[in-house]
């Protein structure tokens, strides 16, 4: 970057020379963004003449956010430098970003690109609005909106008496495409003074209780890959084992730390047919199936009997889920 650049894109400052011009801020390029004391310190340069401070020896500048919010600019992003005074160069600096132009760049955007859309300082054309993207809908927020947005496929936001948390909301070919076949998704709303929703949804849901039959602690669930970003399968695996979905019988994987969830309706089917055969059935003499008299229980106890023996070689399994699982 030539002194001329340097004095564009940092309000006034000075690239070389031992005097710098009246400015309130900078902007910066990260060139560090690993904090050895975790503090979310970041290093920059700012134009040629940080290039001559030795490498390692650059100072560190000090996140403007405070620590309830976790956002780190990465090496290359561009930063506003917040300076002490108009002397002190990039030393005892506060800072704020990264700078990104479009909620599509969330995962990186370089400074000077950036620029272009953040600021009247760049030739660099913002990338598209997701507004103007019919396929779009629904991916990010609105500008009336409070969002907390990922770098990757995650956000909450909370809009009009509403809370959403979302994984998964766009495709991972394309992060303009909405995810209509699956994301994780808990969606929180207020109808009014007696009206109020909790929506779940997801391809499986799983309910763990710590105190649960049988017991799951966090360090089973940490060791079988609650944290690991490609842990998905093996947990729904250590959870769930088989599922019931491929078994002929009426029975659930006994290696399973979690069991399906029963559908009330389908339960309370069975139970119905279960009572009303065994009150009204009978059995014309010992040792003989009970009678196809059509007069009892309306349809007629055969009909019942029929109905329930549905139910045999794994056709009770209709009454159990087979995406919520509860311990």
């Amino acid at each position: 970057m030539g002194d001329e650049d340097s004095n564009i894109y940092n309000q006034g400052f000075k690239a070389s020379g031992s005097k710098h011009a009246d400015f309130t801020f900078h902007y910066a390029t990260v060139i560090q963004d690993i904090d050895p004391e975790g503090a979310g310190r970041i290093k920059v340069v700012i134009g040629n003449d940080d290039l001559d401070i030795p490498k390692g020896e650059e100072t560190w500048a000090f996140p403007l956010l405070p620590r309830f919010m976790n956002v780190v600019p990465q090496v290359g992003e561009g930063v506003i430098l917040f300076p002490q005074s108009t002397k002190s160069g990039t030393k005892n600096c506060l800072y704020i970003g990264p700078l990104l132009g479009q909620d599509t760049d969330l995962p990186f955007q370089t400074k000077t690109v950036a620029l272009g859309a953040t600021s009247s300082v760049s030739m660099d054309k913002p990338s598209t609005n997701p507004a103007l993207v019919p396929s779009a809908k629904h991916v990010y927020c609105h500008p009336q909106d409070v969002a907390v947005q990922g770098r990757q496929n995650a956000d909450i936001i909370l809009s009009n008496a509403a809370i959403d948390l979302r994984a998964g909301k766009f495709k991972t070919n394309s992060r303009l495409k909405f995810n209509k076949k699956g994301p994780s998704w808990i969606q929180l709303k207020y109808n009014g003074r007696s009206s109020s929703y909790t929506n779940i949804m997801s391809h499986r849901i799983n309910l763990i209780t710590y105190k649960g039959s049988p017991e799951i602690t966090i360090d089973q669930l940490l060791n079988e890959g609650l944290n690991d970003e490609q842990g998905g399968v093996r947990l729904q695996n250590y959870l769930t084992a088989g599922g019931h979905g491929d078994s002929s019988e009426n029975s659930i994987d006994p290696r399973a730390k979690l069991r399906p969830i029963v559908f009330g309706d389908e339960l309370m089917k069975f139970l119905d047919l279960l009572l009303h055969y065994v009150e009204f059935h009978s059995h014309p003499w010992n040792g003989h199936p009970a009678d196809n008299d059509t007069s009892l229980g309306g349809s007629g106890i055969k009909a019942k009997k029929d109905e329930l023996l549905k139910y045999k070689n794994g056709g009770l399994k209709q009454i159990l889920s087979t995406t919520i699982y509860v311990n």
